[in-house]
């Protein structure tokens, strides 16, 4: 897979704590990239709807391996508007080329 092919900017977001105005601890999600490139591939649940339309629960996104990138379980991934929870992160074949992203659909 060549770089060209990473043409979907996506938003890599990271939880973390923040404390509400009554002084409660929340949930909220801090940008760490505003816009990483990545190629998609989906993957439709199991269950198929009689009209032979299926619904995505999965995606793995591929984005050029960058030294550093920081890119972890438990992050998640924005793409048009679409949560997705990051499931796995790997260098696809160890030679530091690509890395391979597994996400699930998530409700907001």
């Amino acid at each position: 897979m060549r770089n060209g092919f990473c043409n979907i900017p996506v938003t890599v977001e990271t939880a973390t704590r923040a404390r509400d105005e009554y002084g409660h601890d929340v949930l909220t999600w801090v940008t760490k990239y505003a816009e990483l490139w990545v190629s998609a591939k989906t993957r439709a649940s199991a269950s198929s709807f009689a009209d032979g339309t299926s619904q995505i629960d999965g995606v793995k996104f591929t984005t050029p391996y960058h030294e550093g990138h920081g890119l972890a379980r438990g992050q998640r991934i924005v793409w048009d508007g679409v949560n997705y929870d990051v499931q796995t992160v790997m260098d696809r074949d160890g030679h530091r080329q690509f890395i391979d992203i597994d996400a699930t659909q998530v409700d907001t």
